[in-house]
């Protein structure tokens, strides 16, 4: 059986856009969440003197910087599971040990902007979200995979 009827099989057509809506959602959101909005709201907290009203603006701005993330994470994860079925575990450990090995490696290459690390968490998440986005879009085709 090929992945394109496996995939048709676990999913309606309208759950295979909702699904490939929200992973794209999270891709292209990431971004722009990550780096820029939350990292606002962290820096905004330097102007403030209440620790209060600082550890709520780092809290809110971390919040927004796994939003987009959260997206893509939750609903890759179902898929993985039901495109698996009883090896669903097995590929979702590997998928989620893949997603650490690459985290890993993402903040080695935003340490190599020690005196600037704001601006390497933005290049390097932009790089990385580009990489997703250009991933994703090459797995759907192969999969026969609707948006």
């Amino acid at each position: 059986m090929g992945s394109s009827m496996v995939i048709k099989n676990i999913m309606t057509e309208r759950e295979q856009i909702r699904a490939t809506g929200l992973i794209l959602s999270g891709l292209v959101l990431s971004p722009a969440i990550s780096p820029v909005i939350g990292a606002a709201f962290i820096l905004l907290a330097l102007l403030c003197s209440s620790s209060l009203l600082i550890a709520g603006m780092i809290t809110f701005g971390a919040i927004l910087m796994r939003g987009a993330n959260a997206l893509v994470n939750t609903t890759t994860q179902v898929i993985t599971i039901n495109r698996f079925k009883n090896r669903g575990g097995v590929a979702l450990g590997m998928a989620i040990s893949a997603g650490i090995e690459v985290q890993g490696i993402s903040v080695i290459l935003v340490t190599l902007f020690h005196s600037k690390p704001l601006e390497g968490l933005v290049i390097i998440s932009i790089v990385l979200s580009a990489i997703g986005i250009i991933t994703f879009h090459l797995i759907r085709e192969n999969l026969n995979y609707k948006a």
